[in-house]
């Protein structure tokens, strides 16, 4: 890794310690997806890539996660007892 894209991560991370509350969520669960994914044809461009659909699978599933927690809530918590969070 080269100096300037170590720096790049570091920024990011500090960006991303930066960040709180509900509203953060999505954004932090798509920012991983979008990491993962990339780490993911990193790896299929190398000997490695037996892995790439698992690694592909889960950025999709941190981008779902995000989109979930992007909708409001529209029941109050005690209605919504023996609902999957991931209901759509």
């Amino acid at each position: 890794m080269s100096q300037v894209e170590g720096d790049v991560l570091s920024a990011l991370v500090s960006e991303v310690h930066g960040m709180t509350g509900l509203e953060a969520a999505p954004r932090l669960l798509r920012t991983a997806a979008v990491l993962v994914e990339k780490a993911g044809y990193e790896i299929a461009r190398s000997e490695r890539s037996s892995r790439v659909t698992q690694i592909i699978l889960i950025a999709a599933e941190l981008d779902r996660l995000g989109e979930l927690f992007e909708k409001p809530v529209a029941e109050p918590i005690g209605e919504s007892r023996g609902r999957r969070l991931d209901a759509r």
